[in-house]
């Protein structure tokens, strides 16, 4: 049976659950539920946006593949909202026969585990839903009762309905099937500092999302987010300099309405500012970044598809410390704020006061920052970088600061990962790469070094999932396995 939908050609299922993008498109089932397709429209630079409206905390994975049987490469993965959604992506000449898959999955952790890092520590779900974490437990962030560090994966509790985590600088965020809220370590929700247990706030099972700020040291500015199966957002924590929004500058120690909308999709949390997309596309910040303890919007453009809030804990003045950098569904990547280290990409180290076009050359698909240098991957995969490298942390070979995207010539990424001063990526044939500063052996190298270029950790391929840490990293490989 033909159909057509958005002026491309829509064809019934060759296989089951597969989205074959060659000549046409095809609307198929998922593991885990139906998958309904609204529509597919083919954009500018021979781009392919496939809407779809998405069920809340359920997750959807776009995968892609030579043949039917070799679709193992994960593109993009993509928490359900509630509201319309989509993958856009852009088709290189030699995908002409390339076959995508769409997978939904009802949890994160029922496809291969959720790993969330903090500055110190670092939580995960299994595929059983139970929770388990390791790392600094200064602040009781581990949920396991004590303040006593963890060296190895340690259970928290015994539930096993957990779905979705967040961490952050130090205190943890999670939210479980029943769509509960839980805290715990310094979370900024109880009276002195801290739940050394995971502790529900409140009697809501509306809550959808969760985002935790993560500064560049473990007793550092602490914020946290959480959106509402509604499209509210929410915010607690450090908000001394506007960057939780609700017209409040004081630490807040219950969750506040940002604002009245009732559309957000993203949130992108720094340590004193912050980024939203809402659901109409638009671009939002609040916080140090512009002075506003409510949300701005920035610009006038409403197709914006992803940004990046960082924070350079080096430059002076203080208000020159955070940028950011945001992505169009064109592919044109702008920025503001500071640019110390060049990490606006703009070619110069001058900061930028307002939002500018600081690339309009390239097709840019995603942006990453950690704490002054950045990641850029555009719509053909090759991978770029810019911004600080005086820990090697550019990738390009030097030990300094490059002002402007370069090519670092990897093989097409399928996750990529920032620490405050390394970098770690996954290639679509599996491979794990990491570089930068090894000083605390965040790179799995056995050498304390800097590793100013991509090296491969171990010989092992299969990599699927990572997450950095600002001192380590953790990957997840095919078959489940945590290293």
């Amino acid at each position: 049976m033909n159909s057509f939908l958005g002026g491309i050609r829509l064809r019934s299922a060759i296989h089951p659950w597969i989205l074959c993008l060659g000549l046409s498109l095809t609307a198929v089932l998922c593991p885990g539920g139906q998958f309904v397709v609204d529509g597919v429209e083919v954009l500018a630079n021979d781009q392919v946006s496939i809407r779809y409206r998405s069920v809340p905390g359920v997750v959807y994975i776009l995968y892609s593949g030579r043949n039917l049987d070799s679709i193992t490469n994960a593109l993009s993965v993509r928490i359900g909202t509630g509201v319309e959604d989509r993958f856009t992506f852009r088709r290189r000449p030699s995908d002409d026969r390339a076959f995508y898959q769409v997978s939904q999955f009802p949890r994160p952790g029922s496809f291969h585990g959720s790993v969330a890092a903090g500055t110190a520590h670092t939580v995960a779900l299994r595929g059983d839903g139970s929770l388990w974490a390791w790392g600094d437990n200064s602040s009781g962030q581990l949920g396991d009762g004590t303040y006593e560090s963890k060296s190895v994966p340690t259970r928290i509790g015994t539930d096993s309905d957990w779905c979705q985590v967040a961490a952050g600088t130090s205190h943890t965020l999670a939210i479980k099937s029943d769509g509960s809220l839980w805290t715990w370590g310094d979370s900024g929700l109880a009276p002195g500092c801290c739940t050394l247990v995971p502790t529900r706030y409140g009697l809501g099972n509306d809550w959808m999302s969760v985002a935790a700020s993560r500064d560049t040291y473990p007793f550092g500015y602490i914020t946290s987010f959480a959106i509402k199966r509604d499209g509210t957002l929410w915010a607690w924590g450090d908000g001394t300099d506007g960057q939780l929004g609700g017209g409040r500058r004081a630490f807040v120690t219950e969750p506040i309405q940002v604002d009245d909308e009732e559309d957000w999709q993203r949130v992108f949390p720094g340590p004193r500012h912050t980024l939203g997309i809402r659901g109409d596309g638009t671009l939002w910040a609040w916080g140090l970044i512009n002075g506003s303890d409510r949300p701005v919007q920035v610009g006038e453009a409403s197709d914006w598809v992803d940004a990046a809030a960082g924070e350079d804990d080096s430059s002076q003045p203080a208000e020159a410390h955070p940028f950011s950098l945001a992505v169009r569904r064109d592919g044109t990547l702008w920025g503001w704020g500071g640019n110390a280290f060049g990490q606006l990409a703009t070619g110069g180290f001058a900061p930028l006061p307002a939002l500018s076009l600081v690339d309009g050359v390239h097709h840019w698909a995603h942006v990453a920052a950690g704490s002054s240098h950045c990641v850029g991957i555009q719509y053909d995969g090759s991978v770029w970088v810019w911004g600080n490298g005086k820990l090697g942390q550019s990738g390009d070979g030097r030990f300094v600061s490059s002002p402007g995207p370069r090519p670092l010539g990897l093989d097409p990424l399928s996750a990529i990962a920032l620490g405050a001063a390394h970098s770690v990526a996954v290639t679509l044939d599996g491979r794990l790469l990491t570089w930068g500063n090894n000083t605390h052996g965040q790179l799995g190298e056995v050498a304390n070094n800097l590793y100013p270029v991509p090296t491969r950790v171990g010989s092992t391929p299969g990599w699927e999932l990572i997450s950095a840490g600002q001192f380590f990293n953790l990957a997840l490989g095919a078959q489940g396995d945590l290293w």
